[in-house]
């Protein structure tokens, strides 16, 4: 039986179309070389159809951006495995669960990029991005310290500059390999270096202060 439509699923059908549309275009033609007639087009729909989901093109790459962030994290904390312990961590399957998170294809990568220099260019989306980007630390943070605690330890330094300095990194590795795709082989030594740094800078958490 063929599911029926609600108002509310085919809206969120038509959205979620858009905005698949709208990265495709975005990483091809650019922000400013692409034209809400293309990314309607791509969609399979008329240029109609973006204004009831939103009113400009800035709105929508907002948009794009908001989405790739939210997938990007909900399946790092889905599909990471840690390990019971440090040395037992696989940096090769971490990384790639990494590259998978920043997006696995050039299209992810240029869109993230376009990104970037569109709120470069546009002071008044700045503290969006800005706001938006510690908002993806916070969480990453979040998920060091629960790691961390449920392997029964603690970082002795900031576990909030871990997060910056691997957040920095993996946007450095992954818009490099726009240009060199060799580069995509320098998650797994990242990983690796940071968990071997990780191990001369946990210590046991006490059993007083111990979760649970």
């Amino acid at each position: 039986m063929v599911e029926k439509l609600t108002p509310e699923k085919r809206r969120e059908r038509t959205r979620t179309a858009l905005l698949e549309a709208a990265e495709e275009v975005f990483a091809l033609r650019g922000f400013e070389g692409a034209s809400l007639d293309e990314i309607a087009e791509a969609a399979g729909y008329t240029r109609g159809a973006i204004y009831p989901h939103f009113k400009n093109k800035d709105e929508l790459i907002l948009a794009v951006a908001d989405r790739f962030d939210q997938l990007a994290v909900e399946g790092f904390r889905a599909d990471i495995e840690i390990g019971s312990s440090l040395a037992e961590m696989d940096p090769g399957a971490i990384a790639t669960t990494w590259q998978r998170m920043l997006g696995s294809g050039s299209q992810s990568k240029a869109v993230s990029l376009e990104f970037r220099l569109y709120a470069m260019r546009r002071p008044d989306v700045r503290e969006r991005f800005i706001d938006r980007r510690q908002r993806s630390i916070d969480q990453f943070e979040q998920f060091i310290d629960t790691e961390l605690a449920n392997l029964g330890v603690r970082l002795t330094t900031s576990s909030r500059t871990l997060a910056e300095i691997m957040y920095a990194a993996s946007d450095g590795i992954a818009h490099l390999a726009l240009l060199d795709p060799s580069a995509d082989d320098l998650f797994e030594p990242l990983i690796d270096m940071v968990i071997r740094a990780l191990m001369t800078a946990v210590e046991p958490i006490p059993s007083d202060e111990a979760p649970g």
